[in-house]
């Protein structure tokens, strides 16, 4: 495909990756078309809804909200706030940037980081599954400019648009509350912040997992025992993965740092 493209438009995408010939990466060309891409994959999307739809849906406000004039209802219909869209982009950035300060890194690919995938996962816990899916879609994009491993259309599927996407669904568990001991009253609980995080990751790695499997078998070090190839993609990926999941567990478990993270989602939904 990226070949069809480079003798279409005049100019290449893509590259030999200097760490291995048998991989590809971006050239210039390809890091600025690829950031284009990702600003679309999200603008379009929410254009496309809050100018063709949101219109029908402000309609569909309940006569109920209209008597007590209600107006958050109807701006709850907009696909994306402008709230919404300055705090995913706040966490996108920063998200990108911690990407970037690595502790560990893998051969093929991946790395422990600092904290970064929480930063994305909060999207999903703020807004929810539709903007955590799309903002993770075009946080993939940011990180396939960032650190690509290019094999073909579909390994780019697996490893970054599926793979970090995937931190969208830390939305699942937004909801999750507790009831308190002297008010009675259902409360965010700072579990449902947690679960959100560690599933939403996990399930990442599930993302690279099957990549692994389709794409990367060529790549097991001759060490490692060929009686045990098959958990090979789990060991190479949730090595990474699983060490970043535990480090931030940890640090949301220390008293007083998950509360701080609900009433940041509290003033985002405000």
């Amino acid at each position: 495909m990226f070949n069809f493209l480079s003798l279409k438009l005049g100019f290449s995408f893509t590259e030999p990756n200097p760490d291995s010939g048998d991989y590809f990466t971006f050239t210039k060309e390809g890091k600025i078309a690829m950031i284009i891409i990702s600003v679309l994959l999200v603008l379009i999307p929410v254009l496309v809804y809050n100018f063709c739809f949101k219109k029908k849906n402000d309609e569909s406000v309940s006569e109920n909200d209209a008597k007590q004039g209600n107006k958050s209802a109807a701006k709850r219909k907009a696909m994306l706030s402008t709230k919404e869209l300055v705090v995913s982009a706040v966490c996108i950035a920063l998200a990108y940037v911690c990407s970037s300060i690595k502790f560990f890194e893998m051969p093929y690919g991946g790395s422990i980081t600092l904290f970064s995938m929480f930063f994305m996962t909060f999207i999903g816990y703020c807004f929810g599954l539709r903007t955590g899916v799309l903002c993770g879609l075009a946080y993939g994009v940011f990180q396939l400019i960032q650190d690509p491993w290019l094999l073909s259309p579909l390994q780019i599927c697996f490893d970054y648009l599926f793979a970090f996407a995937a931190l969208g669904l830390s939305g699942i568990f937004r909801n999750l509350k507790t009831k308190d001991k002297q008010t009675g009253e259902k409360r965010l609980t700072k579990y449902g912040l947690i679960f959100g995080y560690a599933f939403a990751a996990f399930a990442r790695g599930i993302s690279h997992v099957i990549g692994g499997y389709l794409f990367w078998m060529d790549s097991m070090p001759e060490k490692f025992p060929k009686s045990l190839s098959f958990i090979y993609p789990f060991v190479y990926n949730f090595s990474f993965i699983g060490a970043e999941m535990i480090m931030t567990v940890i640090v949301l478990m220390i008293p007083g740092v998950a509360k701080v993270f609900i009433r940041l989602r509290r003033e985002a939904n405000s």
